[in-house]
């Protein structure tokens, strides 16, 4: 999604990240589970002092989910989460969240949501599901902003394919969403963030293989052999 100026947040949500989505593979494959379990309880350590010293709303990003992934409650009084979501929901009412007009973070808030078990078609009066769904273009793609439009960015695209599989939206045009990333994808299976940029990035790739995996695409082995760069 669009990188901010959060300071050393985006650090230390990242290791959890790596954390959430290389656990089992770790833990199956590394004889010593001690080194995992110190290394989860650093990333922990480093993103609670972090978010200790800033305002509840920031637990409601990329850290709620990372939370989740390592099976936390991110509505617990440890990390804030009724204070953030209150907060949160008081600034929609005043309006001062125009960032959700950015198709990655309104499809980011829905995933939020869904971890801090909030209805995403139904909270402080907005569907950003249905918002994203309706943005769809007539050529697949999710638009890089919901009001203007544009068909630059993938990871837009892939943020919005994944938010609305999880929010369990339907009625868009999930065949299309596919054709338009798979026209995306560079020479060597990879992405870039920007679509006709040649040079592929891990995080944007890893993505697009979680949209295609939440849409079945792995169902298709040639189709999945592909995107992934994986003999099967």
């Amino acid at each position: 999604m669009r990188r901010k100026k959060y300071g050393g947040w985006i650090l230390y949500t990242a290791v959890m990240l790596l954390i959430c989505i290389f656990s089992v593979s770790i833990t199956s494959a590394s004889a010593d589970s001690n080194y995992y379990a110190e290394v989860q309880q650093k990333a922990l350590n480093c993103l609670q002092k972090y978010h200790g010293q800033q305002e509840a709303s920031e637990i409601m990003g990329w850290s709620a989910i990372a939370l989740c992934g390592n099976g936390l409650d991110v509505m617990s009084s440890e990390w804030r989460g009724k204070e953030a979501l209150a907060g949160l929901k008081r600034n929609i009412a005043k309006g001062d969240q125009a960032d959700l007009n950015i198709t990655t973070d309104a499809a980011r808030l829905i995933l939020v949501l869904k971890v801090a078990g909030q209805d995403p078609s139904a909270f402080a009066g907005l569907n950003l599901p249905n918002t994203i769904k309706n943005a769809q273009l007539k050529s697949g793609k999710f638009p890089d902003d919901l009001r203007y439009g544009g068909e630059s960015l993938v990871n837009a695209h892939i943020w919005s394919i994944i938010a609305l599989q999880v929010a369990g939206n339907a009625g868009w045009n999930r065949e299309a969403a596919l054709a338009w990333l798979k026209s995306a994808q560079n020479p060597d299976g990879g992405y870039n963030y920007l679509k006709g940029a040649k040079e592929s990035d891990i995080d944007v790739t890893c993505a697009a293989l979680i949209a295609f995996s939440l849409c079945g695409a792995k169902k298709d082995r040639c189709l999945y052999q592909e995107i992934s760069g994986l003999s099967a």
